[in-house]
C-alpha cells in the first residue's frame, strides 16, 4: 500500500533533499506504489513515492508556492497574444497613464511605494476589463493585486 492517496497535496524531492516550491495533487496510484501527479503548471507524470513527500505548509513555503505559481503563470500570460485580448497596446497604456495621473499625481514629487505599484497594477486590470469585461483571468489577477496591496499597506 502506497503511504499516498487520490487527492493528496504532495512536493517533489530533488536529489539534494530540498523540495520543489510547487504543490501538486496525487492521483492514481499504481499497484507497484507509483504515485500520478498534476503540478499547477498542467504538467502530469508518475513519480517513485520516495521522490514525493506529503505538503507540510507552513507561512514560507505558502508564500514561495504562491510566488512561483503567480510567476510562472505571469510568463506565460506575458509571453502569449494579448493585444487580440485587450486591444492595442498604446490605447490599454494611455486609459493606465490616465488613471496612473488621476490616482498618483498628488506624489509626483515623491517616489512610489510598494503599496503605489499594487494599486497601479489593479489598474492596468481595470483598463483591461474595460475592454473585455467578461475575460475571467482579469478579475482574478486584479483581486490578486488588491490582496498584496492590502498585505502590503498593513
Amino acid at each position: 500500500m502506497s503511504k499516498f492517496q487520490k487527492g493528496d497535496r504532495v512536493a517533489y524531492r530533488l536529489h539534494d533533499g530540498q523540495l520543489t516550491p510547487n504543490v501538486g495533487i496525487a492521483g492514481e496510484v499504481s499497484t507497484g506504489g507509483s504515485v500520478h501527479v498534476r503540478w499547477p503548471s498542467g504538467a502530469t507524470g508518475w513519480y517513485d513515492p520516495e521522490e514525493l513527500v506529503h505538503e507540510v505548509p507552513t507561512a514560507t513555503t505558502r508564500k514561495v508556492r504562491q510566488r512561483s505559481t503567480t510567476l510562472t503563470t505571469a510568463e506565460e500570460l506575458i509571453n502569449g497574444d494579448r493585444a487580440a485580448t485587450y486591444g492595442d497596446p498604446a490605447e490599454n497604456f494611455g486609459r493606465i497613464a490616465d488613471l496612473w495621473n488621476a490616482q498618483f499625481g498628488h506624489k509626483l514629487s515623491a517616489k512610489f511605494t510598494a503599496t503605489d505599484v499594487a494599486l497601479a497594477l489593479v489598474h492596468l486590470k481595470l483598463s483591461r476589463l474595460a475592454v473585455t469585461p467578461d475575460h475571467a483571468d482579469s478579475w482574478v489577477d486584479g483581486c490578486g493585486y488588491l490582496a498584496l496591496g492590502s498585505e502590503l499597506a498593513t
